[in-house]
């Protein structure tokens, strides 16, 4: 049993790996929307409490996504603006800030 693991261990490691890589696997996750539903306390913080860029206005929408570049990004709209904006952390840094 324990050598019939160790065997498949690494089939699996590649497949995953492989799935990751071509983009697969992230549209699966983003399909679940399991991180939006992880996320829901910060999601309601940053309806609550973050502005548009532009013009000042309360935000509508917020939707976490899933990036390569940063721990955590959110797709927010504004309603005013019509206009979608990414909210993202950096990798060590705990501060939301506003994708240029």
């Amino acid at each position: 049993m324990v050598s019939a693991f160790f065997s498949l261990a690494p089939i699996i490691l590649f497949c995953f790996v492989g799935l990751f890589y071509t983009n697969i696997l992230i549209d699966i996750v983003n399909k679940i929307r399991f991180m939006d539903r992880i996320t829901c306390p910060i999601r309601k913080w940053i309806l609550g409490n973050v502005k548009c860029p532009k013009c000042k206005e309360n935000l509508k929408k917020c939707n976490c996504v899933f990036s390569m570049a940063s721990m955590m990004s959110f797709k927010v709209y504004c309603e005013k603006c019509k206009k979608y904006y990414i909210i993202e952390t950096g990798i060590i840094d705990r501060t939301l800030k506003f994708n240029d």
